[in-house]
């Protein structure tokens, strides 16, 4: 028996977190759409009301990094190392 990791285990979470954070965002904009009109109609140039979302956004990223990884870590080395042993015949084709 092996343990073999596929593209499936390591994109699922990428994903399951861009649509979490994607959630926030959306919700922070949606909830602050009067503020932005204000802001648009005395003047405020787009990319700059574009900076100041994205840069939140950064520091929302930032945080659960900041958070998540050393998280990760520690739970990882509670977490007991699976006893598996590989299979001798590794890259060899058995013979008939």
């Amino acid at each position: 028996m092996s343990i073999v990791f596929s593209d499936r285990e390591s994109t699922s979470p990428i994903a399951s977190n861009t649509k979490g954070l994607y959630g926030v965002i959306a919700y922070s904009v949606a909830r602050r759409t009067n503020e932005i009109g204000v802001r648009m109609a005395l003047g405020v140039q787009p990319a700059d009301l574009m900076r100041t979302i994205l840069g939140e956004s950064i520091v929302l990223v930032l945080i659960g990094f900041a958070a998540g990884l050393p998280a990760a870590l520690a739970c990882g080395q509670l977490v007991p190392a699976p006893i598996v042993t590989p299979p001798m015949n590794i890259g060899r084709t058995p013979r008939q």
